[in-house]
């Protein structure tokens, strides 16, 4: 599923989405694993 730009940003109104997987990244997969290694830093912004 694509998003739009416009779903998230809204001007003076709320986004009909907050937030967007983008599961092709595989981003939720990667933390996971991360946090199974207590030896990584991982620095989350958005």
């Amino acid at each position: 599923m694509s998003l739009k730009f416009t779903e998230f940003f809204v001007p003076g109104g709320f986004p009909r989405h907050i937030y967007n997987p983008r599961v092709e990244l595989k981003l939720e997969q990667r933390l996971t694993e991360t946090k199974q290694n207590l030896c990584k830093l991982v620095t989350v912004t958005g």
